[in-house]
C-alpha cells in the first residue's frame, strides 16, 4: 500500500465515514488555463486571474453540450495547440470583465459578473443560467460549507481570496487573487479542504508562450474569528497561518447558478415549489421540490434570486396575530430568514436588478432595499388610483404601475417613487376584464397587458406626442392557454403563461405574429399552480454592494509553496493509494460515470482506465 504524505489536509481524515460521505464533492473535466499568456494586455495576462478564473469554465461548458463557449470542443484544453485560441478568448473575457482589467487594479468581483455575462451574449452560448457574486461584507464572508452546497446545487464557483495586514483597525486587504473551484472535502469539519485550479504560474519556470501541464492544489482552511477593516466575524483562512504577518483570507466568490423559477404547489398554497434546470448534459438534479412556510401560512407571491440563491416569499396574513410576512428562503443553506412584516396583506411584489423589492397594497407601493438578510425602507407612494398591476422595465428601471379600474399606467422613471410618474391612458381597445397581467419583455423591449378573462395580449408603447399608450403589438391568446392565470417572460422574450390548461411557453412567429409553442422551453410540462415567477438574468447582483475592494492580483504574486498537489490515484479521497481505489474506479467506470472521466475528454471510454492505471501504479 502507497501511503500520501502527512499533511494537514491528511490530519482532516478524522471526520466520520458518514460525514465524509456527505460532505465532499468534486467537479471533474475543468481546464486549467495560465493567466499569463504573451500579447495579452495588463502585463502579458499578469492581472488576468478573474478572466482566467471564468473561461475555465467557458473550457468546461464547451466540453459538456455548450461547444460556443470556446468555439469548439477539445479532448485535451492543456495541448499547447489550443494556446493561441485560448488566448484570444482570454483576452475577449479580460476586455469584458472589467472593462479594466488593468496592470494595477486587476478585476472586481462585480465587473467579473459582468464578463461571464457579456462573454455569454457575445458567443451566444444558450446557458440557462444567471452569474453572481458575492463579497465579505460586514460579519458576513464565504465559509467552505457555502461553496460545498453550492457546488452540490449544481452551480459552478470561482472563490477569492485576500492578502491581509494588520492595521490599526485589524486585517486590511491590500491584494487578493481568484481561482476556479472543482472541489471541497471536509467542508462538515474545522478544517476543510478547498481544491482549486489556480491561474497564476511561476513565470521562472513557466513559459508565457505555452500552457503548464493542469493540476490540481489544496488548501486546508480554518476559521478566524477577528476584526476586518473594523468589522468583527468569522472569515477562514489559509492554514497553517501561525507566526505569519500577512494572511490569506477567502472573501469572495463568483458563481454560474442553474436558472430557476419560483411557483405555487399543485396542491397546497402553504408553500412554495422551486423549479431548477440543469444545465450540464451530464448532470440531473431533482427539479421540482416543494418547502413549507415556517408557519405554514398560504402564500401570495414568491420570486427567485441568484444573489445567494434563494427566493423571496410574501404569505397571506389572517389577524393581528398572524400578520403577512416577508420572508427569505435560502436554497442552498435551506434555511427561512424572516425580513419584515406587513399591516395588510401585499396585492403583489417585484425586484429589480439593484435588490430593491416593490410591493403593492393595493392602495399604495412600498420600497425596500434588501441586503445581507436585512430590510431597509426606502420609498412608499400612494397613487391616486388603486393599483391591480406592476412591472419593471429592466433596460431602464422604469417601474409601470396599472391601474385597470381607470385604464392608466403611471410610470417612474428610475424606479424612483419620489418623482413625478408619467400618466398615460391605455387605448379604448384594450378591453380588461377580470384580474389585469402586466410583465416586460426584454427581448421585445416593451410591457405587455392582459387578464385572466381577455382573449388578447396587446404590447404597448408610449406615445409620446401625447399620454396614451400605442399598440404596439395585438395577438390572441394561444388556444393552449386560455383563462390565463400568470404572464412572465424569460431573458430571451419567451411568453411564459400559466392558464386553467396548465403552463407553457410561446414565442411569437415571425411572419404571422401568433404566439406559438416554443422550440426551447424552459419549463414546460411542470405542473404549478397560481404563478411561475423565472429568474431573470439581471438579477445578478446588488449594485450596493458590487464595488468592494478590488480582486487585486499583484505584480508578482506568489506561488504558495504550502499548497499540496492532489494525488489523482487517491480516487476516493481517503488519503492513501490502495486497492480500494481501483475498485472505486472500475465501479464508477463500469456505471459510466463522469467522474471516471479521469483524463477530461468528456467522456468516459477505455484511455481513461489507461489512464488511471498509470496513475495507480506511479502512486503518490
Amino acid at each position: 500500500m502507497k501511503s500520501l504524505p502527512i499533511t494537514p489536509a491528511v490530519l482532516s481524515l478524522t471526520l466520520s465515514a458518514a460525514a465524509f460521505a456527505q460532505c465532499n464533492v468534486h467537479r471533474y473535466g475543468v481546464p486549467d488555463f495560465d493567466q499569463r499568456r504573451w500579447g495579452l494586455h495588463a502585463n502579458n495576462g499578469a492581472m488576468h486571474c478573474v478572466p482566467t478564473s471564468s473561461l475555465n469554465w467557458m473550457g468546461y461548458l464547451s466540453n459538456h453540450g455548450f461547444p460556443a463557449a470556446m468555439g469548439y470542443n477539445a479532448s485535451n484544453w492543456a495541448n499547447n495547440s489550443h494556446h493561441p485560441h485560448v488566448t484570444n478568448r482570454l483576452d475577449v473575457m479580460g476586455d469584458l470583465s472589467i472593462t479594466n482589467t488593468t496592470p494595477t487594479s486587476g478585476t472586481t468581483g462585480g465587473n467579473g459578473v459582468k464578463g461571464i455575462n457579456d462573454y455569454l451574449d457575445q458567443y451566444n452560448v444558450n446557458l440557462n443560467a444567471v452569474v453572481s457574486y458575492k463579497g465579505a461584507k460586514g460579519s458576513w464572508a464565504p465559509s467552505p460549507k457555502l461553496m460545498y452546497n453550492l457546488m452540490k446545487a449544481g452551480c459552478l464557483v470561482n472563490f477569492c481570496y485576500g492578502r491581509y495586514d494588520w492595521e490599526a483597525c485589524g486585517w486590511v486587504r491590500t491584494g487578493g487573487h481568484c481561482m476556479t473551484l472543482v472541489g471541497v472535502d471536509y467542508a462538515c469539519g474545522s478544517y476543510p479542504v478547498l481544491k482549486f485550479h489556480n491561474p497564476n504560474t511561476d513565470p521562472s519556470i513557466e513559459s508565457i508562450w505555452t500552457q503548464s501541464v493542469p493540476q490540481t492544489e489544496t488548501w486546508t482552511v480554518e476559521k478566524l474569528n477577528s476584526v476586518y477593516a473594523c468589522n468583527t466575524r468569522d472569515q477562514w483562512q489559509k492554514y497553517p497561518s501561525s507566526g505569519q504577518i500577512a494572511r490569506k483570507f477567502i472573501d469572495g466568490v463568483i458563481t454560474i447558478v442553474p436558472m430557476f423559477g419560483c411557483a405555487l404547489p399543485p396542491v397546497r398554497a402553504n408553500g412554495i415549489q422551486l423549479h431548477r434546470l440543469s444545465f450540464l448534459t451530464n448532470e440531473r438534479h431533482q427539479e421540482e421540490e416543494t418547502i413549507l412556510t415556517p408557519d405554514n401560512a398560504p402564500v401570495i407571491t414568491a420570486f427567485p434570486f441568484a444573489g445567494d440563491p434563494g427566493a423571496f416569499v410574501i404569505t397571506r396574513g389572517s389577524d393581528i396575530d398572524h400578520p403577512s410576512l416577508l420572508y427569505f428562503y435560502d436554497m442552498v443553506e435551506r434555511t427561512w430568514t424572516r425580513l419584515e412584516e406587513f399591516e395588510s396583506n401585499p396585492v403583489g411584489a417585484i425586484q429589480d436588478r439593484f435588490g430593491n423589492i416593490y410591493i403593492n397594497f393595493g392602495n399604495s407601493v412600498q420600497k425596500y432595499h434588501v441586503g445581507d438578510r436585512e430590510v431597509l425602507p426606502i420609498a412608499s407612494v400612494t397613487p391616486v388610483y388603486p393599483i391591480s398591476a406592476m412591472t419593471l422595465n429592466d433596460a431602464t428601471d422604469e417601474l409601470h404601475l396599472l391601474s385597470s379600474t381607470e385604464s392608466r399606467i403611471l410610470t417612474f422613471p428610475l424606479g424612483d417613487l419620489s418623482r413625478t410618474p408619467f400618466d398615460r391612458r391605455l387605448p379604448t381597445s384594450v378591453d380588461l376584464r377580470g384580474d389585469a397581467l402586466l410583465s416586460y419583455n426584454p427581448e421585445l423591449q416593451r410591457i405587455f397587458l392582459s387578464s385572466t378573462e381577455a382573449s388578447s395580449i396587446w404590447g404597448l408603447t408610449p406615445n409620446i406626442a401625447t399620454p396614451i399608450w400605442d399598440i404596439a403589438d395585438a395577438m390572441a391568446v394561444p388556444d393552449g392557454a386560455q383563462d390565463l392565470l400568470s404572464m412572465q417572460f424569460t431573458d430571451r422574450g419567451v411568453f411564459a403563461l400559466h392558464s386553467r390548461n396548465g403552463y407553457d411557453e410561446y414565442e411569437r412567429e415571425a411572419l404571422s405574429g401568433r404566439l406559438v409553442p416554443t422550440t426551447t422551453p424552459l419549463f414546460r410540462g411542470r405542473q404549478i399552480s397560481g404563478f411561475l415567477n423565472i429568474l431573470r438574468s439581471q438579477h445578478d447582483f446588488d449594485a450596493r454592494t458590487a464595488t468592494p475592494d478590488q480582486w487585486l492580483n499583484l505584480e508578482n504574486p506568489d506561488v504558495d509553496a504550502d499548497s499540496q498537489i492532489e494525488c489523482r490515484a487517491d480516487f476516493n479521497f481517503d488519503g492513501v493509494v490502495d486497492f480500494f481505489d481501483y475498485l472505486d474506479f472500475v465501479d464508477a467506470f463500469a456505471e459510466d460515470n463522469m467522474n471516471a472521466d479521469f483524463n477530461y475528454d468528456g467522456i468516459v471510454d477505455f484511455f481513461d482506465y489507461l489512464d488511471f492505471v498509470d496513475a495507480f501504479s506511479e502512486g503518490c
